[in-house]
């Protein structure tokens, strides 16, 4: 039993050793994919520049230039040469020590950049306030000289005369007039023919005269006249009715029946200088 053990053991081992020389380059080349992805990663997460992934003829030609074994890798570290994977890992850190190192150069340089441009700045700043600072002083200066000049001066108005039309009222009353028609009686006359003319006195009824005096001038006239029927010469008798137009007040207004008059004013004030008010 322990015989037949035993010679499945070394046959199945020796079926092992046979696929694995045969399979050699293969598992060589897995190998090297898996560490080169395994680093990738590593340098992807701590911020250095990612390695590339092999293409198929890197692939082929890691395949073809490594070492038949792990053999060889222990008589590489028997003679105390250092394994092809960490010869890479070794040139790997010493890339990123080197990146690190340009960074933080980069960094300074920067830093030494901002300080000298704030120094620079600052010192603008304080050239352009000592600038201003003068121009303020001159100025100041310029205008303390200018109020010393002004105040030297003192002003000497004289009268700037002017004509103007200005309006002299004078307020009277008007009386207000219509015009309106007055009636009348005129008597007669006797020519020297015997006719009757009307052109004796006219009696009109204006300024309180009535139908009621006119008829006392009639009886009176009637009452003396002589064998002509005449008394003073007129026919009273008969009368011949006249009109008129007259202009009647029939009231009054106040008017301004001022004028005009040109009188002198003063319309400003002016100094030799050339000042005004």
């Amino acid at each position: 039993m322990f015989d037949r053990c035993k010679s499945w053991f070394t046959a199945t081992t020796r079926g092992h050793d046979t696929w694995a020389r045969s399979h050699r380059a293969q598992l060589i080349a897995g190998g090297a994919i898996v560490a080169v992805l395994a680093l990738a990663i590593v340098l992807a997460v701590t911020g250095v520049v990612t390695l590339p992934v092999p293409t198929e003829a890197a692939r082929t030609s890691s395949s073809a230039e490594a070492p038949q074994g792990g053999l060889a890798d222990d008589a590489a570290k028997a003679d105390g040469s250092v394994p092809a994977g960490e010869r890479a890992s070794s040139s790997d850190a010493d890339d990123k020590d080197e990146s690190s190192a340009k960074t933080s150069d980069g960094r300074d340089s920067s830093a030494a950049g901002s300080s000298a441009s704030a120094s620079s700045s600052s010192s603008s700043a304080g050239a352009s306030e000592s600038g201003s600072a003068g121009t303020g002083s001159n100025s100041s200066g310029s205008a303390t000289a200018g109020s010393g000049s002004s105040a030297s001066h003192t002003h000497s108005w004289k009268n700037h005369t002017a004509t103007r039309q200005v309006w002299v009222s004078n307020m009277v009353t008007v009386p207000d007039y219509e015009t309106q028609t007055v009636y009348g009686a005129r008597f007669y006359t006797m020519s020297g023919d015997g006719t009757y003319v009307a052109n004796g006195p006219t009696y009109w009824f204006e300024n309180g005269f009535t139908t009621a005096d006119l008829q006392d001038i009639i009886r009176t006239g009637i009452k003396n006249a002589d064998e002509n029927g005449l008394y003073n010469g007129v026919y009273y008798a008969n009368y011949q009715n006249v009109s008129k137009t007259v202009q009647v007040q029939v009231g009054s207004h106040q008017e301004d029946q001022g004028h005009y008059e040109t009188e002198s004013y003063v319309d400003y004030q002016y100094c030799s200088c050339g000042a005004r008010q």
